[in-house]
């Protein structure tokens, strides 16, 4: 038997702000989604701190997770995750399992999991089940192994696969996921990322990115060898680099609905 309390009170800013950049992402909540490009990595990061006082929220990030994995750049993610505590930390631990439950191999998922902590005294996931004794008993007897590795309370690990919507979809929606697509999630996508909102240098790269000089001089030079960057020329100071045109135009092509 699956238990569930509901809260009834409406979501706080918060929480509105997260389930408005789920919806941007794909994620089929009834709110209009967020109109400007949503850093995923962040989301949901800020998502493990949120969830426990939104069940819906925590059931289609992990839905999303699980079925656009491939999107999530491993290096961000933890960076992102290395920044939470106490409950936060173990609410991601537990997002990342119930999702990476559906993936097969080692994800950006697994990455992230690396660096979350579990509780050291165990609590309810969803705050709402303190207000009901008798069913947070119930979820107690009955907390999936997915939780309890964290020191969390929770017997319902099902995905909404039904509210996310296709693939397509979110890449027609979010442009800043498309590099991402088209070459991978790791350093090479953010940096195509960076330059298509304009030119720069190594150093600029770097400190947009959060990589190492050396790891974004790689990058760049990887990029330019498949044409699909345009590097600086010799005369030229400062030494920026820019996105082909004729990459920036395929990608848009790429992903139209």
């Amino acid at each position: 038997m699956m238990a569930r309390a509901h809260s009834i009170t409406q979501p706080d800013d918060e929480e509105l702000a997260l389930i408005r950049a789920w919806t941007r992402l794909g994620a089929a909540f009834t709110v209009e989604p967020e109109r400007e490009p949503v850093d995923l990595e962040i989301v949901i990061a800020q998502t493990a701190e949120i969830a426990p006082r939104n069940e819906r929220l925590f059931v289609m990030a992990a839905t999303w997770l699980a079925g656009r994995h491939t999107l999530v750049d491993a290096r961000r993610l933890v960076a992102a995750l290395k920044r939470l505590h106490g409950k936060s930390s173990a609410v991601a631990g537990a997002l990342l399992s119930v999702a990476a439950e559906s993936t097969t191999g080692q994800t950006a998922l697994h990455a992230g999991l690396a660096v979350c902590h579990r509780l050291r005294h165990a609590e309810p996931l969803f705050g709402v089940m303190r207000a009901h004794p008798k069913l947070l008993a119930l979820v107690k007897q009955e907390t999936l192994p997915v939780y309890l590795q964290w020191g969390l309370w929770h017997n319902d690990a099902r995905l909404a696969w039904d509210a996310l919507r296709p693939i397509r979809w979110t890449l027609s929606h979010c442009p800043e996921l498309r590099f991402r697509a088209l070459l991978g999630s790791g350093l090479d996508a953010g940096v195509a990322g960076v330059l298509s909102d304009h030119p720069a240098t190594i150093t600029e790269l770097a400190a947009s990115t959060g990589a190492t000089y050396a790891a974004t001089h790689v990058a760049a030079a990887r990029l330019a060898a498949r044409g699909l960057l345009d590097p600086p020329t010799d005369d030229t100071r400062p030494k920026r680099w820019r996105v082909s045109p004729a990459f920036l135009r395929a990608a848009k092509v790429a992903f139209r609905r």
